[in-house]
């Protein structure tokens, strides 16, 4: 439960930073919350799992205003909300990986 609402406080931090600040925040809130909260591998995979869920929410908002906007184009832009979706799960794998070598080796 502890961990679920972690995730849920994290997605939402990233997702007013980024509406505020623009998409770098992201990577700079996981440092920052990975540096404050200890060295154990949680913040880790708390800090990637938000990021990923963050971004993710993004581009499905994007998309549904854009489907909302020109139903014509449904299918075009469906296509590239779930190209856009991969590359951001796969952003926020890598920043799990680039993490962990941190904490492991730093």
């Amino acid at each position: 439960m502890r961990m679920l609402l972690r995730v849920a406080l994290l997605t939402a931090a990233f997702a007013l930073a980024t509406a505020a600040f623009g998409w770098w925040t992201v990577p700079v809130l996981g440092v920052v919350w990975g540096a404050l909260v200890g060295r154990n591998g949680r913040p880790v995979r708390t800090s990637a799992v938000a990021a990923g869920v963050a971004w993710t929410m993004f581009l499905a908002w994007g998309a549904l205003q854009a489907i909302g906007r020109n139903p014509d184009a449904s299918s075009d832009i469906q296509t590239n909300m779930f190209i856009g979706i991969a590359f951001a799960e796969a952003i926020a794998i890598y920043a799990l990986v680039v993490a962990l070598i941190l904490l492991f080796v730093v």
